[in-house]
């Protein structure tokens, strides 16, 4: 009995120290394996200090139309909403008489012309007949005088004549520039006074941001400053640049406007809709460390950190480095630690389950992948 007994302790022993092999095998195998992460490397560099503000987007352009002469509306070519082109007809006036004066000049300046070459012909003949002595030089001066006289008013019948073209030619009303018809504000068959607005036009690429900047940012926002603007319910911001500052300060709201052009080719945004905007300030030109934001990590006491690449016998380890976060700047942030050196690789994919002295396998953001990071910048090795 004691002999089973003894067999089936040895028995338990055997499998326990099996199952202790296997789990040291896996253990060896996995501390060889290693992580894939992705990181990027720490930089030393003036931190962009942002003014986030709200804007409004309005048209550089818009324009209250009206005809140039007076007259009755013809007809309306388009309608509210329109997309117009520039030079695009919008409206005519009814031009009958204006077209029926301009029809009795040019048949007055036609009559013009016939007297003045008669009046013409007449003083080359004088010419001859006074080297003839057929005739006196008072009759030939006369002839010459009749004849500037009708060349003179032949000129004035011709710029009549042209004047009543462009009186005709103002009838109609063309779009000054490219846009949409935001108002119309008459109809046809009524009768418009040339000071008298009759729709409104509104350009809508490109469009501008205007913003109001507190008084105390003045000089600290410029002319071909950058700025990221977010459009309505748009989910990208874009990089734009500060293209007019109207230095006139505002006594009442102590801000002074700035306006950034975006384009908008596809009428994707309008005037009216809100904008947010974040200028970068002029300021300090001091390098100040910075890693991305997805490189910190905080733990359950409030503890920052970055987990950092670091090369060591041939291969990539992780560190971690208590880290002292400052200020913020879009996807980067400036940190404090004395560890923590510029052009350091910091992990910001794969960092959640990091251990001290993992094996890492990385792949730089902007430079080349490993091969242990490049020999650490081959000034590590």
């Amino acid at each position: 009995m004691s002999s089973l007994n003894s067999l089936a302790l040895l028995k338990k022993l055997l499998l326990t120290l099996a199952v202790l092999t296997l789990l040291i095998a896996s253990s060896q195998s996995f501390a060889n394996t290693a992580q894939s992460v992705k990181a990027e490397r720490v930089r030393m560099a003036p931190l962009e200090e942002l003014l986030p503000l709200s804007g409004t987007l309005v048209s550089p352009k818009r324009s209250d139309l009206s005809a140039q002469e007076s007259g009755y509306v013809a007809h309306r070519h388009i309608n509210l909403g329109d997309r117009v082109a520039k030079g695009q007809p919008l409206f005519i006036l009814d031009a009958t008489l204006a077209k029926m004066e301009a029809a009795r000049l040019a048949l007055e300046v036609t009559e013009a012309r016939h007297l003045y070459e008669e009046f013409k012909r007449l003083k080359h003949e004088a010419d001859s007949l006074v080297n003839a002595k057929h005739l006196s030089q008072t009759e030939l001066q006369t002839r010459q005088v009749n004849m500037d006289t009708q060349l003179a008013r032949l000129k004035q019948l011709e710029l009549a004549h042209a004047m009543q073209q462009e009186r005709v030619a103002r009838h109609e009303v063309s779009a000054p520039f490219a846009g949409v018809i935001a108002e119309i504000l008459t109809e046809q068959g009524q009768w418009l006074d040339n000071n008298i607005a009759a729709l409104r036009l509104i350009q809508m690429d490109p469009l501008e941001v205007e913003v109001a900047v507190p008084e105390r940012f003045y000089g600290r926002v410029q002319l071909n400053d950058t700025a990221y603007v977010l459009l309505g319910e748009a989910q990208e911001t874009m990089r734009a640049t500060v293209t007019r500052v109207i230095p006139v300060n505002d006594s009442i709201s102590r801000s002074y406007r700035v306006r950034i052009t975006i384009d908008n080719p596809d009428w994707l945004f309008s005037p009216g809709m809100m904008a947010k905007v974040s200028f970068v300030l002029h300021g300090s030109k001091s390098l100040v460390k910075q890693v991305p934001n997805d490189a910190v990590q905080r733990d359950i006491k409030g503890a920052q950190s970055v987990w950092v690449a670091r090369y060591r016998n041939g291969q990539s380890y992780a560190t971690q480095i208590p880290v002292a976060v400052k200020r913020r700047m879009g996807a980067w942030v400036e940190v404090e630690s004395k560890d923590l050196q510029e052009q350091d690789a910091v992990v910001v994919l794969g960092n959640e389950n990091l251990k001290a002295d993992q094996l890492l396998s990385v792949e730089i953001g902007t430079d080349d992948s490993d091969p242990a990071l490049r020999a650490q910048h081959r000034t590590q090795e």
